[in-house]
């Protein structure tokens, strides 16, 4: 018991919550603990911490799970990471495999072209981030995106190409 007690006061405090409400797989357990697992996706955690809650996320076993995130606005507090994980050159590089596995999350999820439109921060709009990561420098984070938008988005993303090319062209024109 005691030996267990030291085991315990070893876990950060991510780690112990995600203990209570997963499986031994790392899938949540039950729709109901969504929220808990919600209230501890912020940028405050070590990188470690928040690839388990993004995994917990991603391992959810049943669609009713992830309906259950989507209705209580993972989008908002997956953007809010996503922001975080690219706000400096130096920092997007730590983060990188954290801003790959947030959009595997969002693959995963049951959005729709309306959850997408109208998520949104004080900042931006979740479509708006979504467009600025489509020509980001990583192949597999614009890859990522570029799927999610071909099948969520694919009038405005068809729209943003001709707009990036139109004014591509105005550029050159300038030269």
């Amino acid at each position: 018991q005691q030996q267990q007690q030291q085991q315990q006061r070893k876990l950060s405090e991510v780690e112990r919550m995600l203990k209570g409400v997963t499986t031994s797989s790392g899938g949540l357990k039950d729709p109901v603990y969504a929220l808990d697992v919600l209230r501890i996706m912020n940028a405050n955690y070590s990188r470690s911490e928040l690839s388990m809650i993004l995994d917990t996320v991603l391992r959810a076993p049943t669609k009713a799970i992830r309906e259950q995130f989507v209705k209580l606005n993972a989008l908002g507090a997956l953007m809010v990471l996503m922001n975080r994980f690219r706000r400096t050159q130096e920092e997007s590089k730590l983060f990188l495999p954290l801003l790959r596995k947030a959009l595997d999350v969002c693959l995963v999820l049951p959005l729709s072209k309306e959850t997408i439109c109208k998520t949104k921060t004080a900042k931006s709009t979740f479509d708006a981030v979504l467009f600025e990561l489509v020509r980001h420098s990583d192949q597999q984070v614009a890859e990522k995106v570029h799927r999610m938008c071909a099948k969520y988005l694919p009038e405005e993303l068809s729209k943003h190409n001709e707009d990036r090319r139109a004014s591509g062209l105005l550029a050159n024109a300038n030269h």
